[in-house]
């Protein structure tokens, strides 16, 4: 093998590394998600293994045969794979936004997502659809926990709405779309009174803390104008095994850092507070995050790891017979 071979297989060897040891930091958080750095990566790996392919074919005659075709079958496979993860990033679309009970979003050209990232070549048009989030089930878990069943309503133009169901552990398509569930939580309806005066009467999005199969949900707001500020939990404690009834807020109201009052709230009642205050769970929604996604070329991607497996088996199959074939006729050394 001369020198110049040699120092192209090193380039396809650093350039694989490279692409491999990038995406996986990027994923562990460990470097900067860079689209157009991967895909340059992947670009000069596809360019040397093509132009590797093209040597290996043209010493077909002068080598192995088994141990050439799966040399080419092994590169054609990894061309397959490069080239379906870059035809994904092309053409990729994914992004998320949080929906309230009953919320209806259109998401024309991508418009209300929180996030948007998009391919070179992806069409926008295929986000072209109307989003309902209905209601949102909580359901038993394993381990005492529980776990979100989201219903979303999707509506594409001249199309009746179709109903999906998401899970953590479930994906719903619709069309080349991907949902998938994400984040959830609460937001109460909070309203706080003083004499006849509506001081604050709104649905304050909750955060949500995981901690293992826990979930905490936990929000405040504040009124400026009378330096009130009102801190809340709602709670799960008084659900059944089945995840029936009717969540408890947990509420402390505060003046000036002075606590004036607070207690365990049902939907619909109110707590006095001191100076004359009044505070109030009026309803309760829940929120979700909804993640988008376009489909992802897979059967390549399977196909080229078929195919690289085989033509791996094949090259080393072939090339030990031809290393075995090369000593039988080698000439006995004299005695």
């Amino acid at each position: 093998m001369g020198r110049a071979r040699k120092l192209l297989l090193a380039a396809i060897g650093v350039s694989l590394a490279a692409s491999a040891g990038y995406l996986a930091a990027a994923r562990r958080g460990l470097l900067p998600t860079e689209p157009r750095l991967l895909a340059a990566l992947m670009a000069s790996v596809l360019v040397l293994l093509l132009w590797e392919g093209v040597l290996t074919a043209r010493a077909l005659g002068r080598t192995s045969k088994l141990a050439g075709a799966g040399k080419l079958a092994l590169i054609a496979g990894l061309l397959a794979i490069g080239s379906a993860g870059f035809a994904n990033w092309l053409f990729g679309l994914q992004g998320f936004l949080v929906l309230t009970e009953g919320e209806i979003v259109p998401l024309f050209g991508g418009r209300h997502l929180q996030v948007l990232e998009a391919g070179p070549l992806a069409n926008l048009g295929e986000m072209d659809v109307l989003i309902e989030l209905g209601r949102v089930k909580l359901r038993p878990g394993s381990g005492g926990g529980f776990f979100p069943e989201v219903h979303l309503l999707v509506a594409r133009q001249g199309e009746k709405s179709r109903p999906l169901e998401l899970r953590p552990d479930n994906v719903a398509a619709s069309g080349s779309l991907r949902f998938h569930q994400g984040a959830f939580g609460f937001s109460p309806r909070l309203v706080i009174l003083q004499g006849e005066r509506t001081l604050l009467d709104e649905s304050v999005p909750f955060t949500t803390q995981k901690d293992g199969s826990e979930f905490a949900f936990e929000g405040e707001a504040r009124i400026e104008s009378e330096d009130l500020t009102l801190k809340g939990v709602v709670s799960l404690e008084t659900l059944d095994e089945s995840m029936r009834g009717h969540p408890t807020l947990v509420v402390e109201v505060s003046k000036g850092g002075r606590a004036i009052g607070g207690g365990e709230l049902k939907i619909g009642h109110f707590a006095d507070l001191s100076d004359g205050y009044r505070v109030g769970f009026a309803g309760l929604k829940k929120w979700v995050e909804v993640d988008l996604s376009r489909r992802n070329y897979r059967l390549p991607v399977f196909a080229g790891v078929a195919l690289a497996l085989a033509g791996a088996l094949a090259w080393g199959v072939g090339a030990w017979r031809q290393r075995r074939a090369s000593r039988r006729s080698r000439p006995a050394l004299p005695r």
